[in-house]
């Protein structure tokens, strides 16, 4: 497909992602490929994953697609434990990309000149971020040290928006939201950061033909009410889209683990 040699970070162009040692290592024939979304803060189902994947599959390599913070205290230990693991990637999620906005004048030292500069726009965006699940992450982020709340921006800044895996004979294309606005000609680094971040299409927008969509971001079990299904927190498999948010942040709700290279499912 055209246009698929750049990635995005937060606020800039469209990239995408090259792992070196993830192609050596598919190429050695040792490892599979996994992916889940949305954990919201759920540390022990973070560690719960790890742990699985760890004991059935060593050599595993495994996506996170956004929204690994917000809604529940703990999002801020897991991008403190995935930012050490080569083979833990997080691509940016919406809550993800709040942070991103709000922290940089947030860790600011507090200053005369400091406070001079915060305006309505910024007091709102803190507000909105709040209103969407990010007390916990804040009050997280008071716990930490300098250089831990550093490390949690950096890392956050420099998560892609999409990734393209090859897996099991087949192609992926791996985003929070989905891909908003899509047209089939249209080349991805034409996309503006939202669409990858906050569309809720599902019933009967189609993609990339020959080319898997997995995403996040909306709870399956909202997706089943679109379709007038009974709501349950599974993974969902469309024609050539999959979603995999399983309502983990939410009460009752479970984390989902696409498998790309089997298809199978686990949850957690």
């Amino acid at each position: 497909m055209p246009g698929r040699d750049d990635k995005a970070h937060p606020g800039q162009g469209v990239q995408t992602v090259r792992h070196p040692e993830l192609t050596k290592s598919r190429e050695r024939g040792k490892s599979m490929i996994y992916a889940a979304s949305d954990i919201h803060g759920r540390w022990e189902k973070y560690r719960a994953l790890l742990e699985r994947l760890s004991r059935e599959d060593p050599d595993y390599t495994l996506y996170l697609l956004g929204d690994s913070i917000d809604r529940n205290k703990g999002g801020c230990r897991i991008l403190l434990d995935a930012m050490k693991r080569p083979n833990v990637i997080s691509l940016l999620g919406n809550h993800e990309f709040s942070a991103a906005v709000c922290l940089p004048w947030l860790l600011q030292e507090v200053t005369e000149e400091n406070l001079s500069a915060v305006d309505q726009e910024r007091i709102t965006s803190v507000q909105e971020w709040i209103f969407n699940g990010g007390a916990p992450t804040l009050e997280e982020l008071r716990e930490l040290s300098r250089q831990e709340k550093a490390a949690i921006l950096d890392y956050i800044r420099d998560m892609d928006v999409y990734a393209e895996v090859e897996a099991g004979g087949r192609s992926f294309l791996l985003t929070h939201a989905g891909l908003d606005h899509f047209q089939p000609e249209k080349d991805l680094e034409d996309y503006a950061l939202p669409d990858f971040l906050f569309g809720r299409a599902f019933a009967e927008q189609r993609f990339y033909e020959g080319e898997f969509l997995v995403f996040g971001h909306t709870p399956t079990r909202e997706i089943h009410r679109q379709l007038g299904q009974s709501p349950v927190d599974n993974v969902i498999f469309g024609e050539n889209k999959i979603a995999i948010d399983c309502a983990c942040g939410y009460d009752g709700g479970r984390l989902g683990c696409l498998n790309l290279d089997t298809l199978s499912v686990f949850y957690l």
